[in-house]
C-alpha cells in the first residue's frame, strides 16, 4: 500500500509540476511588440503621449488585454499581449504617424510646363507623362511601379527642381495600385494645410455591401473651413492623404457644410479598421520603428 501511496503522490507532483512548466512558458511566450523611438528629443512626456495614442489605437481594435512599458532611457515602447494578436498587422498599425491631411488637387499644367524645360527626361521615361499625360486625370501626373516610386520622389524633392515649382506644389503617391498594378502620382496644393488630424472630432466605419469605408466628423469649429475649402474646389478634386499617402481623391459636387468628409475604397474590415484607429487615435508625437 505504501508504494502505491507514493507512485500517486509522484503522478500528482509530476502533474502540478507540468502544469506550473506551462504556465511559465506561456508567459515566457508572450506576444510582444517593441518601439523604439528615432527622434533624439524623445522626452518622457513626449513617450507617455505616444503611449496614450497606442492605447488609444489597440482599444479601438477591440485589444483591451495588454501592457505598455515605457523605456525612458531607451527611448522605447514595449507592448506585451495577454491574448493572440495579429502581430504582422499591428507592427504595420501602431508606428504609422497617424498624419491626415484634406489637400486640394492643382492642375497638371504644372507639370507640363516642367517636363517642356527639359530638366526631368529620367521622370517623363518612367511616367510617361509627355507621351500619355493628355489623358490622365487633371489630378494625377503619371503612373509607375512601386521600385521606381523612391527615385522619382527624390528627383522632385531635391532643390533644383523644387525651384522651379510653385512653393505650394507637392507630390503624393497613391496608397494603392490601380487595375495595371502601378501607382499613382497626385500633384496638390499645400495651401489648405490647417484641416488636418487636429480638425476632426471621431471617425466610425461605414459598411456598404461588405465594401467599408472611414466616416469622419469635423469638430464643430472646422465646419466652416471644410465647407469653404469644398465650395472654392466644386469640380475638382481633394486628396485625403494619410501618412502621405492618397487613400482617394473624389470630385466635390457641392459644397459640404454638414461637417462630415468620407474615405472610400472598397476597404476590407481588417483595413477600414486599422484606417479608422489610426485616424481616430491621433498623430504620433514621435517617430517609431518596430526592433
Amino acid at each position: 500500500m505504501n508504494f502505491l501511496k507514493y507512485i500517486f503522490i509522484g503522478v500528482i507532483l509530476c502533474i502540478i509540476g507540468s502544469s506550473c512548466v506551462s504556465h511559465l512558458e506561456t508567459e515566457n511566450q508572450k506576444q510582444t511588440i517593441t518601439l523604439q523611438s528615432t527622434n533624439t528629443n524623445a522626452s518622457p512626456d513626449l513617450l507617455s503621449e505616444s503611449k496614450e495614442i497606442m492605447t488609444k489605437r489597440l482599444k479601438c481594435l477591440n485589444i483591451n488585454r495588454f501592457t505598455i512599458e515605457q523605456d525612458n532611457q531607451k527611448s522605447q515602447l514595449t507592448i506585451k499581449f495577454d491574448e493572440n494578436v495579429d502581430i504582422q498587422y499591428l507592427t504595420e498599425m501602431l508606428p504609422s504617424p497617424g498624419k491626415v491631411d484634406f489637400l486640394k488637387t492643382s492642375s497638371k499644367d504644372v507639370m507640363v510646363n516642367l517636363i517642356s524645360s527639359g530638366y526631368i527626361q529620367r521622370i517623363d521615361s518612367l511616367l510617361g507623362f509627355s507621351e500619355k499625360g493628355k489623358n490622365y486625370p487633371v489630378d494625377i501626373v503619371g503612373y509607375s511601379k512601386e521600385k521606381d516610386t523612391s527615385s522619382i520622389s527624390s528627383i522632385l524633392s531635391s532643390g533644383f527642381i523644387r525651384s522651379l515649382l510653385p512653393s505650394d506644389v507637392r507630390f503624393f503617391w497613391s496608397k494603392y495600385p490601380n487595375n495595371s498594378g502601378k501607382l499613382e502620382l497626385y500633384i496638390v496644393s499645400s495651401d489648405d494645410t490647417d484641416i488636418n488630424e487636429t480638425s476632426l472630432k471621431n471617425t466610425y466605419i461605414s459598411n456598404d455591401n461588405n465594401l467599408h469605408s472611414i466616416s469622419m466628423t469635423f469638430k464643430e469649429e472646422c465646419w466652416s473651413k471644410w465647407a469653404e475649402l469644398t465650395k472654392r474646389n466644386i469640380g475638382k478634386s481633394i486628396a485625403f492623404v494619410i501618412d502621405d499617402r492618397v487613400y482617394c481623391a473624389p470630385v466635390v459636387r457641392d459644397a459640404i457644410k454638414s461637417g462630415k468628409a468620407e474615405i472610400t475604397g472598397g476597404f476590407s474590415a481588417k483595413e477600414a479598421n486599422k484606417l479608422a484607429a489610426i485616424i481616430g487615435s491621433g498623430r504620433l508625437p514621435l517617430t517609431f520603428v518596430v526592433r
